[in-house]
């Protein structure tokens, strides 16, 4: 059988989705198969991705607060992306409700002693909050100071299981483990009798690049059955990507595909599935 290249608009590729593949036989691999990057939507990745970045900000951010606070600092922290005027000092940054979730305003003060405000916003899928940050104690009283600040905290996050008609998709965090093998079980949550399984293990830092200690597989729990497989030109047994398999399988409700894979060193990412 000879596989299909696709040269359409991203637009078109939902409408694929719902043409059966053509039969063919078992432990075949359609080597121009689209991945599980390109078929689950562009904009659910970019979320979970922004999703966890930000989340990650947040956790720095704690981090300083602790170390400020056991060193008892008496230098004030300014924000680097502060929006006062380079002659000017920034003095204290809050929240500001009651214009939007994620807005705030840095309060500025000139060499001459006024005061102003300037708007600013967190990023998108955050939600600002205030905060009092540790800066130091009082030579005179010895009482620990706070200025005021915000954190931009990540909002409700992405689901991880998402259904819609016969298609489901999602993600869950990877990390490196000290087993060379890792299960990510996922849960069959609609019926389809022409599934196609595919996979792909993200970096999480929108670069993509990862590099498994072993291959991505998947197996339909209970039967020895491969859902999908890497990619046919790795050589290395190393893939990333786990390709459909044909032909199509008839999962139902209720079933468990297992995932399993190995990361090594220091890696860590982002485990996307789709089953159309």
């Amino acid at each position: 059988m000879v596989s299909s290249k696709f040269n359409i608009p991203a637009v078109l590729v939902g409408l694929l989705l719902a043409i059966p593949a053509l039969a063919a036989p078992a432990g075949n691999i359609e080597e121009n198969s689209l991945k599980a990057e390109d078929i689950i939507p562009r904009e659910y990745i970019d979320q979970v991705l922004a999703y966890h970045e930000a989340k990650r900000q947040v956790e720095a951010r704690a981090e300083w607060r602790n170390a400020k606070r056991a060193l008892h600092a008496l230098q004030k922290r300014v924000p680097v992306d502060n929006h006062c005027e380079p002659e000017d000092e920034w003095v204290s940054r809050r929240c500001t409700s009651d214009i939007s979730a994620q807005a705030y305003e840095d309060e500025c003060q000139t060499p001459d002693g006024d005061e102003y405000t300037e708007p600013g916003h967190c990023p998108q899928n955050t939600v600002c909050q205030d905060i009092e940050i540790p800066n130091g104690t009082d030579p005179g009283t010895g009482e620990e100071i706070f200025i005021d600040d915000i954190l931009c905290v990540p909002s409700t996050p992405p689901r991880q299981d998402n259904i819609s008609r016969k298609r489901q998709y999602g993600y869950r965090s990877v990390t490196a483990s000290s087993s060379k093998k890792q299960i990510v079980s996922i849960p069959v949550l609609v019926d389809n009798p022409t599934s196609s399984v595919s996979a792909s293990i993200l970096g999480n830092d929108r670069s993509f690049d990862i590099l498994p200690a072993s291959t991505l597989t998947a197996n339909l729990r209970g039967f020895q059955l491969n859902l999908c497989e890497q990619e046919p030109t790795n050589q290395q047994k190393n893939s990333r990507m786990c390709i459909p398999k044909l032909p199509n399988h008839n999962l139902r409700n209720g079933q468990f595909i297992d995932f399993t894979f190995g990361l090594s060193g220091l890696q860590e990412g982002f485990f996307f599935y789709s089953i159309a």
